[in-house]
């Protein structure tokens, strides 16, 4: 660092090296300015005041912990860096009769805001990801007010506000921009932790006008008014309790009709005969009805929009995929790592070993998981592996012994599922969704014949709701073809490899290697290019 002293007409420039060990904590801070300044200031590298021979310096505290830094000349300084503000505090003139203690203090940035999936019609958004400013508005102008003992929480995305007792909401106010009539749509993450009656994820109420998204004894719903008379949608989906899903509600005066959306799928379409007028001086609520008065939701809210028109089923998906991953990679290497980036590792459970493969990657043979069928398994968690609309399942397998319903790659919960299996030898893949009450689809064990034991082979399933075909292939080639009215469920639960129903049930006999999941229909070319790089 470069001092300057003012000494009669004379300026003097002494270069000076300080080097920052920290006391209390394990970091070094580093110099950062050169010239004196009258107050803290914060951005993206953090800075704290500390104590030179000249008077009051700076450092930059990036990376640094909260605690005392002392200075090679034995000066020190007190560190604190809070989620919204970094503050210090420095002894002046230490052991004379001028000994002071300066504080100083600054707010930190608030973070980016994030950039929302699908902008067009988009009025608000509120992530609640700025721990300084919970309420702020990512989008548009209609910042919101904390009310009551709400708090954040980790949320589906960054972070999320928890509402856990009455009286707690966000008041966001009343704006032209929320007077929204014609088109409308409304969606959110929420994690429902106790149950209650008609609850209110989002709402602007002033009696029987409304329009609102909410959850009725753990049924997500959403309905409009326009002063005289409503219209709801039905209740026909159960969100179970203290997990994430996303709902959205969507109205279009154009043909007159209402959508409820569970995890991105459509669960229901109801006829309106109402048009949504543009009432003045109603307030908006997050977590609460009737301006922040009545039918408080219990749990956590992400991830709140408000659309001024009907976003389509494909949109839908947009704002439900962020951030989730397109794409899942195993070559199960000695480890269960996802290597595709995407950083979606797996645990393994019970004896699963890593035993030499005949697979070829790159041209080298390398390791694939061994799986004893009485218990293994590896586990991803669902951070966020939702898929619906299409589908790629695959992997190379060697069977061992057979088993009964052996799955391979699964995610299941109940009847509602999708999974690549064997089945006494067998291959076969199956998509459900119990939500909508279909019959689950498998495609059909007839038109194959049985693996042969203690060889490697290639399987893999796809699945495309544009021509609603499920496809099996067999080293390389399509083997059966399944036409299904299912559809794919976005579930939140687990995937498994070796097992079923999250590692509990038909479990695999055998050898599993380079398993793939993608959030798309792979073609027969690709398929089959793949397995000719790859087979053994």
């Amino acid at each position: 660092m470069c001092i300057s002293d003012q000494k009669g007409s004379v300026l003097i420039a002494v270069a000076v090296t300080i080097t920052l060990i920290a006391v209390l904590s394990a970091g070094v801070v580093s110099m950062n300015k050169t010239s004196i300044h009258s107050g803290i200031h914060a951005n993206s590298f953090h800075k704290a005041q500390y104590v030179a021979e000249s008077g009051i310096r700076f450092a930059k505290t990036s990376g640094a912990t909260s605690g005392t830094y002392t200075l090679s000349n034995g000066d020190q300084f007190k560190l604190v860096i809070s989620d919204c503000e970094v503050t210090s505090s420095a002894i002046i003139h230490g052991g004379t009769a001028f000994e002071t203690i300066k504080n100083m203090s600054a707010a930190l940035p608030s973070p980016d805001s994030p950039i929302p999936p699908v902008t067009n019609g988009l009025v608000s958004y509120w992530s609640f990801d700025d721990p300084c400013d919970q309420g702020r508005d990512d989008y548009g102008n209609n910042n919101g007010t904390i009310n009551s003992a709400t708090k954040e929480a980790d949320g589906q995305v960054g972070h999320a506000m928890e509402f856990d007792a009455n009286s707690e909401f966000v008041g966001v106010g009343d704006a032209p921009d929320l007077r929204i009539t014609g088109e409308l749509t409304l969606a959110a993450w929420v994690k429902e932790t106790t149950q209650k009656t008609y609850g209110k994820i989002i709402s602007r109420r002033n009696g029987s006008y409304f329009y609102f998204l909410g959850v009725d004894r753990g049924n997500p719903y959403g309905g409009i008014g326009n002063g005289s008379s409503y219209t709801v949608t039905g209740k026909k989906v159960s969100l179970p309790s203290d997990e994430w899903h996303h709902i959205a509600f969507s109205y279009h005066d154009g043909d007159d009709k209402m959508h409820i959306y569970y995890d991105s799928v459509l669960k229901e379409t109801v006829s309106v005969m109402k048009i949504l007028p543009a009432t003045e001086g109603v307030d908006v609520s997050i977590g609460a009805d009737s301006e922040g008065t009545a039918a408080f939701f219990r749990g956590i809210v992400d991830e709140v929009f408000v659309y001024n028109r009907a976003l389509s089923l494909n949109e839908i998906r947009d704002i439900y995929n962020v951030p989730c991953v397109s794409e899942l990679y195993y070559p199960l290497e000695g480890n269960a790592n996802d290597q595709s980036g995407n950083g979606n590792d797996g645990i393994k459970h019970g004896d699963v070993a890593y035993v030499p493969s005949e697979v070829y990657v790159e041209d080298v043979l390398e390791q694939a998981a061994s799986f004893d069928g009485s218990g293994d398994y590896i586990l991803v968690s669902d951070s966020c592996l939702k898929y619906t609309g299409k589908i790629t399942l695959m992997a190379w397998v060697k069977e061992s012994n057979r088993k009964q319903y052996a799955k391979i790659i699964s995610r299941r919960d109940g009847d509602s599922f999708c999974f690549l299996g064997i089945d006494n030898g067998i291959p076969y893949g199956g998509i459900g969704d119990d939500l909508l009450a279909l019959i689950p689809v498998v495609t059909d064990k007839s038109a194959i014949s049985a693996m042969p034991l203690d060889e490697w082979h290639h399987l893999a399933v796809t699945y495309s709701e544009t021509d609603t075909v499920m496809n099996l292939y067999y080293d390389g080639v399509l083997t059966v073809a399944t036409t299904m009215a299912e559809t794919l469920p976005g579930q939140t639960v687990d995937l498994s490899i070796g097992a079923d129903s999250r590692g509990t049930a038909a479990f695999f006999h055998g050898s599993i290697d380079e398993v793939y999941v993608y959030d798309k229909a792979l073609t027969a070319t690709d398929i089959q290019t793949y397995y000719n790089l790859t087979k053994p």
